[in-house]
């Protein structure tokens, strides 16, 4: 089985919108170089979107749609393939105000031992959010340490959903994160915590201190995670949602 067959059977499981996607006429993409047009139509669809949630809102939105994919890629290759992604070769499709769908130009990787993989996945993963943002700059103001802590949540979080895939413990889980962060140069930007679902059963939780700018759209709707909530609450939130998903 080729690497882009594994990855159009597993990524979906990772995601449901992470869905390889081959290119037809007329698609709208985002590259590598990332395409400073496509970003501010997508930076001013939100701003028209939601007038109410500002400037702020609509660039971290645009932030966080650009480097998504490519994170949970990243970590589902190593983990999951056994490959370190090429990103630079990496596509993704932006459509109805979104980014979801991607495509590689290439089957090729690096392929080695996962300690190996980690590292190569993270520099790779590195160059590419560090020339996503210099390119977004230019066209909205994203505060650094809050979008590279964003990047820390949105590892994490792919790690997270890996135990519903592979046959992994909540254990392996945690120092991974502890190896993508520190490889990534985001050690302490976020963190993962234990919640207790019952006396047998535990699951793995997002314990963030970025902030995606949800709540300026509605201060009543903040996120499941959101840091603006005490630990307790988040914890509790993070517990039903799970719960919920499982009836």
């Amino acid at each position: 089985m080729s690497t882009i067959d594994a990855l159009t059977r597993l990524s979906p499981q990772l995601h449901a919108a992470l869905c390889y996607q081959a290119p037809v006429e007329k698609d709208v993409l985002l590259s590598a170089d990332a395409d400073a047009f496509l970003l501010r139509a997508l930076y001013e669809y939100h701003r028209e979107q939601y007038p109410q949630a500002g400037k702020v809102y609509a660039a971290t939105r645009t932030w966080s749609l650009m480097y998504w994919q490519p994170v949970f890629l990243s970590v589902l290759c190593v983990h999951g393939l056994k490959m370190a992604p090429m990103l630079g070769n990496l596509v993704q499709h932006a459509q109805n105000g979104s980014i979801y769908g991607y495509f590689f130009s290439c089957d090729e990787v690096g392929v080695g031992h996962q300690d190996e993989l980690i590292q190569t996945a993270a520099a790779r993963l590195k160059t590419l959010y560090e020339g996503y943002y210099q390119t977004l700059s230019s066209i909205a103001k994203v505060p650094r340490r809050n979008a590279y802590r964003l990047i820390a949540d949105s590892v994490l979080s792919a790690l997270s959903r890996l135990t519903a895939i592979l046959p992994i413990t909540n254990q392996q889980v945690l120092a991974w994160s502890e190896s993508w962060l520190t490889a990534l140069g985001l050690s302490s930007q976020s963190q993962l915590m234990l919640i207790d679902i019952n006396a047998k059963q535990q699951i793995l939780g997002l314990d963030r201190i970025a902030c995606c700018m949800h709540y300026l759209r509605d201060p009543d709707d903040l996120c499941r995670t959101c840091s603006k909530q005490c630990k307790a609450i988040r914890m509790e939130r993070i517990k039903s949602h799970y719960i919920r998903e499982l009836s």
